[in-house]
C-alpha cells in the first residue's frame, strides 16, 4: 500500500469526505452534469452516492438543463454504462485504509478541455481534467464558467504512479484528537 503525502491531498480529502456515499440494497445514485441541455454528450462530472430510491430522473432534473440523476445496482455498472462515453478519471474515497467501505466517489471527463455545466441550483461551473507532462492528473473546477478566476480542485494533483485502481492510503486531517488514514483509488475508465 502506498502513502500519499498529506500536504498534497488534505483539501481533496476534505472535499470528498463531505459528500458521504450511502450504498444501499437498492443500488447507488449518481448525479450527472452534461455540457448540453439534453444530456446527450459524455457526462462531464458524475457525483456518485446518496440514497437510491430506484427512480431514474430524465434530463433535466429540477428544471436544470444538462442534469440527471440515475440509479445503478453498483459502482461497476455505473462506470460501464452511465458515463456516456469518453475517458473519465474516477476518484474513490473509503472510510478505511483497506478500501472496503466506500465513502464518496466521482468521475470526471478526462479530455483536457474546459467544460461548462449548470448545477442543480442553476449556478454555472466548469471542470477541466489536466494531465501534466509528468503524468500527474488534477481536476480543476471554477465557479462561474471557464473564464472565471474563482478556481478550486475537485482533485489535487495525483501522481501518475497512483493512478492504478489499487488501494492507497491517504492521511486525513486531524479531527478532534486523532489523525485518520483512509483509503483511495484513482483510475481511468474506459
Amino acid at each position: 500500500m502506498k502513502i500519499i503525502c498529506p500536504r498534497v491531498l488534505t483539501p481533496l480529502v476534505i472535499f470528498a469526505a463531505a459528500a458521504s456515499v450511502k450504498i444501499v440494497e437498492g443500488g447507488i445514485e449518481a448525479s450527472a452534469y452534461y455540457e448540453d441541455a439534453n444530456c446527450t454528450s459524455s457526462a462531464l462530472v458524475v457525483n456518485i452516492g446518496g440514497d437510491c430510491s430506484g427512480d431514474t430522473f430524465s434530463c433535466p432534473v429540477y428544471d436544470t438543463p444538462g442534469t440527471s440523476e440515475m440509479c445503478f445496482p453498483d459502482l461497476t455498472v455505473l462506470l460501464t454504462t452511465g458515463l456516456g462515453g469518453g475517458r473519465h478519471l474516477v476518484v474513490e474515497y473509503y472510510t478505511d485504509a483497506d478500501c472496503t467501505s466506500l465513502s464518496s466517489a466521482g468521475a470526471y471527463l478526462a479530455d483536457g478541455l474546459c467544460h461548462e455545466f449548470t448545477q442543480f441550483d442553476g449556478s454555472r461551473q466548469s471542470e477541466t481534467t489536466v494531465v501534466s507532462s509528468n503524468g500527474s492528473v488534477s481536476v480543476v473546477g471554477t465557479l462561474g464558467g471557464c473564464k472565471s478566476s474563482d478556481t478550486f480542485y475537485h482533485a489535487y494533483p495525483i501522481p501518475s504512479a497512483n493512478i492504478t485502481g489499487e488501494c492507497i492510503a491517504v492521511d486525513m486531517p486531524p479531527r478532534g484528537d486523532a489523525n485518520m488514514t483512509h483509503g483511495a483509488k484513482f483510475y481511468y475508465v474506459p
